[in-house]
């Protein structure tokens, strides 16, 4: 997801996109279902993650987005969290 504004763009794996009104804030109330906000205006599936560096996450779409330097350990911590509760192993 990524912010606009007062619109939420939502990028969808099928290669659709769909655009919500609402804040960031309120889309990140979707953290449970496995989203990680990586920088003020992107909220990521953490599904989708392919690669996690010191400044930006690289997608598996291949798409590469900022971190934020003050969210970066809070990133790293909130997708191993993710993946140790669904079972998954991290290659």
């Amino acid at each position: 997801m990524e912010g606009k504004r007062k619109d939420q763009v939502n990028h969808l794996i099928e290669g659709g996109v769909v655009t919500v009104r609402s804040s960031m804030h309120g889309l990140e109330e979707l953290a449970p279902a496995g989203f990680i906000r990586v920088h003020q205006g992107f909220l990521v599936n953490y599904r989708q993650i392919k690669l996690i560096e010191d400044q930006e996450v690289s997608l598996l779409s291949g798409e590469r987005l900022p971190i934020s330097r003050l969210k970066s350990s809070e990133v790293r911590a909130l997708y191993l969290e993710l993946i140790q509760q669904n079972n998954q192993m991290v290659f």
